[in-house]
């Protein structure tokens, strides 16, 4: 078997993983775009990334519990409900991060960035149980004081 079949062997296994966080991203895309060009306020730009770090965090909670847990939706859902304080702690964590990120230069790449702690942070809720705003950012302070460089990388 070559790369290029062995590589979309995995892909196509993955797509229930991959593909709600495409839509989400698509969705999200297009209500910024949508909601920023008639209302083009700070407020609503700060509404906006907050709900779309909220719905991120959520998405990527169902395709984490969907990975460690099991790969029925019920069994994501009632998994996500009972760490909803720390998906959506993380959830405003992004927003925030795409909110300070949306006014810099080449904010595609810090957005990627963004999602990139998200996605690693999820181990983090699913082996200790993160609860709150507070501990989602004493724990992102305490990482960045520790390691920064690792954290950026």
């Amino acid at each position: 078997m070559s790369r290029v079949e062995y590589a979309f062997k995995e892909l196509v296994s993955h797509l229930p993983i991959i593909l709600p966080v495409i839509i989400i991203s698509v969705v999200a895309f297009l209500l910024e775009l949508v909601l920023l060009r008639f209302f083009p306020s700070p407020l609503t730009k700060a509404m906006v990334y907050l709900i779309e770090g909220i719905a991120f965090s959520l998405e990527a909670g169902m395709a984490f519990s969907g990975y460690m847990i099991s790969p029925r939706l019920s069994d994501e859902i009632s998994d996500v409900n009972s760490r909803l304080g720390s998906v959506i702690a993380l959830g405003v964590v992004l927003g925030v991060f795409l909110l300070v990120f949306s006014f810099l230069p080449l904010s595609l790449l810090f957005d990627a960035l963004s999602m990139s702690f998200l996605f690693l942070s999820y181990p983090f809720v699913y082996r200790s149980r993160l609860r709150g705003v507070g501990e989602a950012l004493d724990w992102l302070s305490n990482s960045l004081q520790k390691d920064p460089l690792s954290f950026l990388v």
